[in-house]
């Protein structure tokens, strides 16, 4: 149920209609993270990790009510990551990305938090559905975990109800980082 396959037969003028009002909410939830306490936008650390990624990110992101601060920089810390494989023959569009692992004690100490952040950063992704945990091989330590990163860009909306980030229907939503 986390894929989105209703279509709507809309007018160029409802189409337009429609894009404006989704950027207005869009500004405005960006706006409202821009308040809180703790983000890149009023804390020096903050911004300077911030400046370290580099990374481009979709204002989805922005709609996610995250309560732990440093969720959303552990999603692009970890999209930053990502490592994909190249099959030769196949089109550049067609990319699979790589398990990874995500080990907490690395990421606190080179970001300059506390583990129990990270950890719960994690937990938040994994309960938005931002990320996904690999069964398969069991880590070795308790601290490491294996996960692959979900596109932002396919991004659909955040649902309330369900508290989880909802996709566009698209054939394999982490593949095409």
């Amino acid at each position: 149920m986390d894929r989105i396959s209703v279509k709507y037969n809309l007018s160029p003028q409802e189409r337009k209609l429609f894009d404006t009002m989704k950027e207005k909410q869009i500004t405005r939830l960006r706006k409202r993270y821009e308040r809180r306490k703790r983000n890149h936008f009023n804390n020096e650390r903050l911004k300077e990790l911030f400046a370290k990624l580099n990374i481009e990110y979709s204002d989805k992101l922005y709609s996610i009510p995250f309560k732990c601060y440093f969720s959303l920089y552990l999603y692009l810390i970890l999209k930053g990551r990502v490592k994909f494989l190249e099959f030769p023959g196949l089109s550049k569009e067609i990319k699979l990305a790589i398990h990874q692992n995500v080990n907490f004690r690395h990421i606190a100490k080179e970001w300059k938090v506390s583990r129990n952040t990270v950890r719960k950063a994690y937990d938040e992704l994994y309960t938005y559905n931002l990320i996904q945990e690999t069964v398969g091989v069991p880590p070795k330590h308790k601290s490491i975990r294996i996960c692959i990163v979900n596109n932002d860009s396919n991004i659909a909306y955040y649902n309330d109800v369900v508290k989880k980030v909802l996709y566009k229907d698209v054939p394999n939503r982490f593949n095409t980082i």
